[in-house]
Formats: structure tokens, C-alpha cells, sequence
């Protein structure tokens, strides 16, 4: 008779620990914010930011290109609402343009960095959990479809793909 399988559960580590309270506490605040006026703050803010984008577009205009860019370098996991406020802002081909663009600029940096001077580290970091391992062997084994797979994947963000790309060797 076989024994019944367990799951192999690591403990969090500390800073993963903090960025789940941080983004729980962030949550909060925001919904508190939210309901409070029902909405109506939400509404203040688009006007201003419409206002901000008639007045100075060009200025607007780079300020949501660093936006996206600083989201994609750093991981921030409010993606589709920049997306959507760009969108919103500026149409979908000036908004979108500006995203992609960002976005490809930040996961090229991720990626070099990734991929020289933090070589070690980020390999180090895929051993130290399973999972991680798991990711890594399935990357270097599939290549550019399994790179494709990963960032179609709608739960891993595009700064991740491109670490775990670069630690895959690809």
C-alpha cells in the first residue's frame, strides 16, 4: 500500500511575506477610498487626468511612457489598469504604442541584468524551490514556445518571464 502524498510546502520567505501584507494593507486602503465617495474620487481623478492630457499631452504623454516602464521594471501588478488608462487617455493606438514600447524597453534591461551581472543570483533563487526548478527545466527544454507560453500565461508578470527567460538560458 502506498503512502498518501503530501504537499512539499517551503515557508514564505520574509520579503515575500511583506509584499503580500503590503499589497493586502494597499488593497484596503484602496477599496476604503472607493466606497467612501462611491466612486465619485474615481471620477475626479479621470477628469484631471483627461484635463492634464488636453493641456499638456506631450508631457502627459511621457509621463505615462515612465509610468509603464517603472510598472514593468519593478513588477507592479496593476498592468491592465495602466493599460486601460492609457487607453482611456490617449486611445488604444498612442496608449498601446506607449505600453508596448515601455514594456519592451524595461524587460530588455530585466533581461541583460538577469542575464549578466545577476546570473548567479537569479539561479540561485530558481534552486532554493522546486517549483522554480520546475519553470526553469521546462523553459530550456521548450525554448521560444515555452517563452511564449510563459508570457501568455495571464498570472506571470512580463518582468518575470524575462528573469526566468534569461536564468533558462534562452
Amino acid at each position: 500500500m502506498s503512502k498518501p502524498r503530501t504537499l512539499d510546502r517551503e515557508k514564505p520567505s520574509l520579503p515575500a511575506l511583506a509584499i503580500i501584507v503590503a499589497m493586502t494593507i494597499l488593497s484596503a486602503i484602496a477599496v476604503a477610498a472607493l466606497s467612501a465617495d462611491s466612486g465619485a474620487r474615481v471620477f475626479a481623478l479621470l477628469d484631471w487626468l483627461q484635463r492634464q492630457a488636453a493641456e499638456a499631452p506631450v508631457q502627459t504623454l511621457a509621463l505615462y511612457a515612465l509610468v509603464c516602464f517603472l510598472s514593468q521594471l519593478v513588477i507592479v501588478p496593476s498592468g491592465s489598469l495602466i493599460a486601460l488608462g492609457g487607453g482611456y487617455l490617449f486611445g488604444i493606438l498612442a496608449g498601446g504604442g506607449v505600453l508596448a514600447t515601455s514594456a519592451l524597453a524595461a524587460n530588455v534591461i530585466v533581461f541583460a541584468i538577469a542575464n549578466s551581472a545577476f546570473s548567479a543570483l537569479v539561479a540561485r533563487y530558481a534552486d532554493a524551490a522546486p517549483q522554480r526548478r520546475r519553470a526553469l527545466d521546462i523553459l530550456q527544454a521548450e525554448g521560444a514556445a515555452g517563452v511564449v507560453a510563459l508570457r501568455l500565461s495571464p498570472i506571470v508578470p512580463s518582468a518575470l518571464t524575462a528573469t526566468l527567460s534569461a536564468a533558462a538560458g534562452i
